[in-house]
């Protein structure tokens, strides 16, 4: 839930099949976050985790929301005890409201002679940090994002899948573009030779929102090439990478410029 463009609040549930047709009441459930590889056919289940799973439906002690590790994985044991039915699926809460910070930047990419005008791509980046209210292992799934706003309530805004996320890690979600940041690219010129090609790319992005806004610019140029020209120091992010970060105001049009050329031989 985004309280504002810089804080919100972070909510992890987890859905909780039972496919036996055997219902459990007052269950302890223990959650197992990695992805387990599973083989073809049958197999015999470790000595181990048959005990655990038992332990999990048998126990009558209801332990404390808590994370331990197995091996590779992350085991979250829920608060309460919950009763499940047989074929029944229940979602429970793993943890939260958490208060965490996030950035947002609109972002544009594109390669080479790519012409095209849209609505940029909104991007929410959240550091797993503890001085961001996590650092914690936060497991993988489907998020859903809401706007709140005193006047209108929770809003539904978008949804992303999210990886496993480690402790000092971060993560970036996409919840969908925004109609009023708008990018507009051209190419005006494009001259190749034999053994060269040069183009000359501008790239317009209009901000009609009432709120300045951050905008990231990517560009993928593949083999040999060189930038010159440019109207707008950028970041080299991997051979075939660069971004143009830049900041506009409410209601601001911003144009950049640069041209690339690649040679072979």
């Amino acid at each position: 839930k985004m309280l504002n463009e810089e804080k919100g609040e972070l909510i992890a549930e987890a859905v909780v099949s039972n496919r036996s047709d055997m219902g459990f009441e007052s269950a302890n459930l223990q959650l197992v976050e990695g992805h387990l590889n599973k083989a073809n056919g049958k197999r015999p289940r470790p000595e181990r985790m048959n005990r655990v799973a038992a332990m999990a439906v048998q126990s009558d002690a209801m332990p404390m929301m808590d994370k331990d590790e197995l091996g590779d994985y992350h085991i979250y044991s829920l608060n309460d005890a919950h009763d499940l039915g047989a074929k029944e699926n229940i979602t429970v809460r793993m943890y939260g409201p958490l208060d965490v910070g996030y950035t947002k930047k609109y972002v544009f990419e594109n390669s080479e002679r790519r012409q095209k005008e849209e609505p940029l791509e909104v991007q929410l980046t959240m550091e797993n940090t503890e001085s961001n209210g996590l650092g914690i292992s936060l497991p993988g799934g489907k998020v859903e994002m809401y706007s709140f706003k005193q006047s209108s309530g929770l809003e539904y805004i978008g949804a992303d899948n999210m990886g496993q996320v480690p402790k000092g890690q971060s993560t970036t979600l996409t919840s969908g573009r925004a109609f009023d940041v708008i990018g507009n690219r051209k190419v005006l010129n494009y001259d190749r030779q034999r053994k060269s090609e040069e183009a000359v790319i501008e790239i317009k992005v209009t901000n009609a929102r009432n709120e300045n806004v951050n905008v990231l610019l990517v560009e993928h140029i593949n083999g040999d090439w060189i930038i010159k020209d440019e109207s707008l120091n950028y970041q080299k992010k991997d051979a075939s990478t660069i971004h143009f970060p830049l900041s506009l105001n409410a209601g601001e049009t911003k144009n950049v410029y640069y041209t690339y050329r690649k040679e072979w031989k």
